[in-house]
């Protein structure tokens, strides 16, 4: 019955986007769902209003398999048009609260004592029924008042103080920034972005102006918007009525009640405030410019449109221009070596070092500082060290190129730890591991990964000891120690840029950094932990959770000599077991939803493949529908698949395959294997 009255041709709408021939689409939309009818009689659509009621709502629950414990307060507001430019204004306005808002709560949660392990604040239509206006925060299971007090507390300090200017400017700033550089890639939008706005503007009614005229309402807008006006609506926002505080957590946490918690919401809004204090670092990011170095060698690749540098310091830098995206360049580094080199006594702080070092800043600047600093710029970069490599990965805008390789640049010359922002980190990881074990999956897959490779220290998964061990500044030294010398790092850029704009960056900052121009060049490469799987026939069996539902994986392990066909071939036959087992499993025995099967063989450091089928069922079905599998790949090593699958697998490569070759990303990564592994990238 609920079909036959919802799904009907009048409620329903077709969008269609891509390169295509439109009359072509039109037609076969007309096709298909022409001949559908609405029923004779229908019922009409319901409208389910919000109720609203003048005090504030509480909500505390508790559930055992909760990993964290959570704190929202959220605003419930009439719902509110968003088809007209006075609605589109209202957005940005608010969008411009938010960023300054979500700012201070940021600079909040790295203090050593932070009130909140993260918080944020959101506006956002919820359904037809309302607009919600929603702070949420994720604390320490003891945490929930600090936290809501601290929350409360920045809203009132708004309220009274207001925002700054400096922190007014940046908001603006980089709320133009973004929507500049979603402009700049107009034309290479993707054709799911388009489908979903107009799906929006089905739905809710949301304007579909374009691209272009929303730049221009935003810069008219920004630069029309008060200080005053976004100082209100904490005012407006900060409001007993229509307000509901939403708790959970796991039973272990220590939850207040709903006294407890509109108390503390009142002591909060009467406590005296000071002014918010905006501290600015100023200052160019790289203070002196380093001493630049040369390019002494070039190689062109032809055949893929790829130039190889070599610098005098011994860093290899491959580079190809695209214009698959406008506005975008991307950047990975990395030098054999990694965690294997460390010893185990120090594997601890190796392995969370990146993380650690990411969190202090850079050169003179602390970690909030710096994210002040970069106000207005789409650049990013990050330290990586994992267990056979230390390298970087970076992003920016064209525009924004200057900061990219300077951060580059200081992210190995210049690392920094900073104690408040260590505390907080570490009280993330410990928040997020106490409670680990309570989700059945993770248990699941905690339990597995330690049998898939004989519990081997390095494979374990993190435990609170783990974390607690931890010291910020041995991982500091073994950072340090790992990017000492990089004269054999490989550093792989595409995207939009070309040799003129390119050549004076590299050679002023990547030719700079430390490597055979220092006094003693170290030779080394990766160590072979002897982390293998398992062979052998293992059975792992975790019983958790409250639903009745049991989660299967089977893993196929093995060595077998790495080559390009054979990678390819693995998972290829992956794909195809996929589509074999979704028709047994799914459509013949009812089983699963979905099956999913993935295949991989590793290169280094030794040639090992890796099969894996997972799926959900009832825990009665369990062992049937593995026996069920089992025959069926019997039956594959007998007889083959047929030629429909391998139809479908050569179809669905080879799309992918265009799509691939223009994407930055596909290059990026095929690239960076080439110049890894020795191998020609043409």
């Amino acid at each position: 019955r609920f079909y036959k009255e919802w799904y009907r041709p009048n409620l329903m709408a077709v969008v269609a986007v891509g390169d295509f021939d439109p009359q072509v689409i039109k037609q076969q939309i007309e096709t298909q769902f022409g001949p559908l009818k609405n029923p004779p009689t229908v019922r009409p659509k319901p409208t389910f209003a919000t109720p609203s009621h003048p005090d504030t709502k509480v909500s505390i629950v508790t559930d055992k398999e909760l990993t964290d414990t959570s704190l929202t307060m959220v605003l419930k507001l009439p719902p509110r048009r968003e088809g007209s430019r006075r609605d589109y204004r209202r957005m940005v306005v608010e969008n411009v609260f938010h960023e300054m808002l979500n700012a201070r709560l940021a600079e909040l949660s790295q203090a050593s004592n932070a009130p909140f392990l993260g918080a944020s604040s959101v506006s956002f239509p919820f359904g037809h029924a309302a607009d919600l206006v929603m702070q949420a925060a994720s604390v320490k299971p003891d945490g929930v008042q600090k936290a809501l007090a601290a929350i409360t507390r920045e809203l009132a300090r708004v309220s009274k103080h207001g925002f700054t200017q400096t922190e007014f400017d940046r908001a603006r700033m980089s709320t133009l920034r973004s929507i500049q550089s979603h402009v700049e890639e107009r034309l290479k939008t993707p054709s799911r972005a388009f489908a979903d706005e107009i799906v929006r503007h089905f739905l809710n009614g949301e304007a579909m102006p374009g691209i272009e005229a929303e730049l221009a309402m935003h810069e008219q807008f920004l630069s029309s918007m008060k200080l005053g006006e976004l100082n209100q609506l904490a005012d407006t926002w900060n409001t007993a009525a229509n307000r509901v505080l939403m708790v959970s957590g796991p039973p272990s946490a220590s939850l207040p009640t709903d006294k407890e918690l509109l108390a503390t919401v009142e002591q909060a809004r009467a406590e005296p405030t000071t002014a918010y204090v905006d501290k600015v670092a100023t200052g160019p990011l790289v203070r002196q410019a380093p001493q630049a170095g040369r390019i002494v060698g070039e190689k062109q690749l032809p055949a893929i449109g790829v130039t190889v540098w070599t610098l005098s310091n011994g860093v290899r830098v491959a580079w190809k221009p695209t214009d698959y995206q406008n506005d975008r360049v991307l950047v990975q580094a990395f030098s054999p070596g990694g965690t294997s080199l460390v010893k185990d006594a120090d594997y601890l702080n190796a392995r969370y070092a990146n993380s650690v070092v990411n969190e202090g800043g850079l050169g003179d600047f602390g970690p909030v500082e710096l994210s002040k600093a970069l106000a207005g710029k789409l650049v990013s970069v990050s330290p990586v060290l994992n267990e056979l490599e230390e390298g970087l990965w970076g992003t920016s805008a064209v525009k924004d190129l200057g900061a990219l390789f300077e951060l580059l640049y200081l992210t190995v010359t210049a690392p920094r730890v900073d104690a408040e922002a260590f505390a907080a980190w570490k009280a993330r990881q410990l928040n997020m591991l106490s409670n680990r074990a309570a989700d059945p999956r993770m248990a699941f897959r905690d339990a597995l990964t330690s049998v898939l490779y004989n519990r081997h220290r390095r494979r374990l998964p993190p435990t609170v000891a783990d974390i607690e061990a931890v010291d910020m500044n041995k991982a500091l030294a073994v950072y340090k120690q790992r990017f000492a010398d990089v004269h054999d790092m490989t550093f792989v850029i595409v995207g939009n840029v070309e040799a003129e704009t390119l050549r004076p960056l590299v050679q002023t900052y990547l030719a700079a950094l430390p490597g055979t121009q220092t006094k003693k060049v170290r030779k080394e490469s990766w160590r072979d932990i002897k982390a293998r799987v398992a062979r052998g026939s293992h059975k792992v069996q975790v019983r958790q959770g409250v639903e009745p539902r049991a989660e299967v994986q089977m893993t196929f392990t093995g060595s077998m000599p790495w080559s390009r066909q054979t990678e390819f071939d693995i998972s290829s036959l992956a794909d195809a077991v996929e589509i074999r087992l979704r028709e047994v499993v799914r459509e013949d025995l009812s089983g699963s939803y979905s099956v999913n099967v993935g295949g991989h063989l590793a290169r280094r450091p030794a040639p090992e493949f890796q099969v894996s089928i997972s799926f959900g069922c009832a825990p009665e079905r369990t062992e049937a529908l593995i026996d069920a599998i089992l025959a069926e790949l019997e039956k594959i090593k007998a007889q083959g698949l047929g030629d429909e699958y391998t139809t479908k697998i050569k179809m669905a490569e080879q799309r992918q395959h265009e799509v691939n070759l223009k994407s930055n990303g596909f290059w990026m990564q095929e690239i960076g294997d080439a110049m890894r592994y020795g191998d020609d990238p043409q």
